[in-house]
């Protein structure tokens, strides 16, 4: 699943100075353990997290205007936020759900496809 939008990578914990945003949007994926990670950018410059061990919260009170945060707990106690503007509402609406299965039901997170994800499918929690 990729998301043509604006990325700001705000590392916390790092001397605080003003990110460049990436234009080149992010990737949902899979990795070879098949956890669901995050990637910024593309190709070999591709910066990517696991959702799955880090997501610590989601701040989308401004989806209908493309924007949201997210907030992750990395290794070391570190913390950075992941910056998202100038998305598609729909598209960001199809992210929070997948988000929010992975933060309410992990358990879940292995169901998910990311190719044809339906988050009517995903989110009631019947089968």
């Amino acid at each position: 699943m990729h998301i043509e939008c604006n990325t700001v990578v705000d590392y916390l914990n790092q001397q605080r100075k003003q990110p460049r945003p990436a234009t080149k949007g992010i990737t949902l994926f899979r990795n070879g353990q098949s956890q669901i990670c995050l990637g910024i950018g593309k190709g070999t410059k591709m910066v990517h997290f696991k959702l799955e061990e880090s997501l610590s919260r989601i701040y989308s009170n401004f989806i209908d205007d493309g924007k949201c945060t997210i907030e992750l707990k990395l290794v070391g106690g570190s913390i950075c936020n992941i910056i998202i503007s100038k998305a598609s509402p729909n598209h960001l609406n199809e992210l929070i759900k997948i988000l929010n299965i992975i933060d309410q039901q992990p358990d879940r997170a292995n169901e998910i496809d990311l190719r044809n994800f339906d988050g009517e499918n995903d989110s009631d929690g019947e089968e």
